[in-house]
């Protein structure tokens, strides 16, 4: 179970008649293919960001930028929450995380990158010991089932609203992370902590 997510290109071969598996998979690490999928044109330097050439706009900028193509946060001074202006978001690229960061059982041998979550994945439910009772992560990063519940999730926000795309890293850390689209003076005092 850990190898779907902690190697690529991972085939369980499982024998039913053996009861036995002959498993193997491409690289001990995660690494480009385990998002992007399979890349050939890439690794021969003629696209970037897949089959977009390099020269083309990268819709993954930093979307609270005024520099972003297609849209960003705004929160307009009477706001207590930033609302997406711009281009409807495709945030369809998080069945890529999701597929690690869920607690989940395997419908399909490895993980297919830009497959749909649930052609591969059965969810399980926000249930103890792994969530709290408001369906808050509790242990490791099984998110998609407390975001997909979240109002930030019904208000369109994805991953890389927070998260570096390549990193993971949280792209501020503290407070600060949630204050890029919530107004300090509603959620950075005393009564909403």
């Amino acid at each position: 179970m850990c190898a779907d997510c902690h190697s690529d290109g991972l085939v369980r071969n499982y024998s039913a008649e053996k009861n036995s598996f002959a498993s193997h998979f491409d690289n001990i690490s995660v690494s480009c293919i385990s998002c992007h999928g399979d890349m050939p044109l890439h690794q021969q330097g003629d696209t970037h960001q897949g089959n977009q050439p390099a020269n083309k706009r990268n819709d993954m900028l930093d979307v609270i930028s005024t520099d972003h193509p297609t849209g960003r946060w705004l929160r307009n001074i009477d706001e207590k929450t930033a609302h997406w202006q711009g281009e409807a978001r495709n945030n369809a690229f998080m069945d890529n995380c999701f597929a690690c960061h869920s607690l989940r059982s395997p419908l399909t041998d490895g993980i297919k990158a830009n497959t749909p979550f649930l052609d591969q994945f059965s969810p399980s439910l926000l249930a103890a010991p792994m969530y709290y009772a408001d369906g808050q992560i509790k242990e490791e990063v099984y998110v998609y089932g407390s975001f997909l519940q979240s109002k930030m999730y019904a208000a369109g926000v994805n991953c890389l609203d927070c998260h570096d795309k390549h990193t993971m890293k949280l792209k501020i850390e503290g407070n600060g992370l949630c204050l890029q689209c919530h107004g300090a003076e509603v959620y950075s005092v005393k009564s909403h902590h």
